[in-house]
């Protein structure tokens, strides 16, 4: 099974019980309180002592919150609900988490994203990293806000990797609907991989890239670029 064949049918199911209205029911059913849930807790209490021990390194992550049980986490009065920068889309699941109106599994939060995990895992202890101002892609962001908003993303993937004992991780953004991307809010995926687990390794390679073929998009990609310096839309480029 594919990984983003299961992401599909994972997120497909968590919009469909949101956009009913059902969300508050599905999100907190005695399946999740069960013994998933529990092991879904104890990848969050491992996870969030190594974030507090990096952020205390790092001036950009602001804010770890340990969740003191396995239940999901709707802090309607915490820093999710009342630091949401920028826009935001009423509409938007993961606005309403930010807003904390559905609730998450969550890891890590600091002033400008916040980290849960997904609820619908392709591995053990599958993150996500969401900026808390509403962004469908990553062509609504400037650089400045990029590198605010995934600062975060090397503690917090260590700490996930670390939690789950995991050599390697995924970094994933699926940027845009025929990327793959199902919920319009920007987000990245943190994936802990172990050897053997049948999870894609890399996108199947095509044939080598020609100087004929390679001169021409050189050239389109740079004059599109330097469209956008001049525009004032490529911040940090």
């Amino acid at each position: 099974m594919s990984l983003s064949w299961r992401w599909t049918v994972g997120v497909s199911r968590a919009c469909r019980r949101v956009w009913s209205g059902t969300a508050p029911a599905a999100f907190a059913d005695p399946w999740l309180l069960s013994g998933r849930s529990a092991r879904r807790g104890g990848v969050e209490r491992a996870i969030a002592p190594v974030c507090r021990v990096r952020a205390a390194r790092s001036a950009t992550c602001l804010v770890v919150r340990t969740l003191p049980s396995a239940s999901m986490s709707s802090d309607s009065g915490s820093k999710t609900a009342g630091a949401a920068p920028g826009r935001t889309d009423p509409d938007c699941l993961f606005c309403k988490i930010v807003r904390g109106q559905v609730p998450c599994y969550k890891v890590f939060e600091n002033d400008d994203c916040v980290a849960f995990l997904d609820l619908f895992p392709a591995t053990r202890a599958h993150t996500l990293v969401v900026p808390k101002g509403h962004h469908a892609t990553t062509e609504s962001m400037t650089g400045a806000e990029m590198a605010r908003v995934f600062a975060c993303v090397p503690a917090v993937a260590a700490a996930v990797k670390q939690a789950v004992g995991a050599p390697a991780c995924n970094l994933l953004i699926n940027d845009g609907s025929e990327a793959g991307q199902l919920i319009p809010h920007l987000h990245l995926h943190i994936v802990p991989r172990h050897a053997g687990d049948a999870l894609i390794r890399h996108p199947k390679s095509g044939p080598r890239l020609e100087p004929e073929q390679a001169d021409p998009l050189v050239r389109a990609v740079a004059d599109a670029l330097q469209q956008r310096v001049a525009a004032g839309e490529a911040n940090q480029a």
